[in-house]
């Protein structure tokens, strides 16, 4: 865990001074504004990675097996709606003839 920080410490500041030589050997220009944009963009990926790479784990585990990942949100869904309603997946109400639907009136 101490390994993980310090190598991502490290590559903020080596990040931050590769940024920052670029920038002092840049001229005065209009460019300078998109540059900087362009490597704040950089910098928040950067200070993200720690976050996303919690994240990687568990997306290359889902891509890995979507067969597997299928079944289990089928069963959740399943689960979800035995909950609700006390009955298992049901035929669309429409087709049994056991959607009502009131009169609208629209107006006064």
């Amino acid at each position: 865990m101490k390994e993980a920080i310090y190598n991502w410490l490290e590559q903020l500041a080596c990040y931050l001074i590769l940024v920052t030589a670029v920038l002092h050997a840049l001229p005065d220009s209009g460019y300078k504004k998109y540059i900087r944009f362009f490597t704040g963009l950089i910098l928040v990926l950067l200070l993200a990675s720690p976050v996303l790479q919690l994240f990687q784990t568990d997306v290359d585990r889902w891509m890995n097996d979507p067969e597997e990942n299928y079944r289990e949100w089928t069963e959740k869904m399943e689960n979800i709606q035995e909950e609700f309603t006390g009955t298992g997946i049901r035929e669309d109400p429409m087709r049994e003839g056991i959607a009502e639907v009131e009169e609208i009136k629209i107006g006064r």
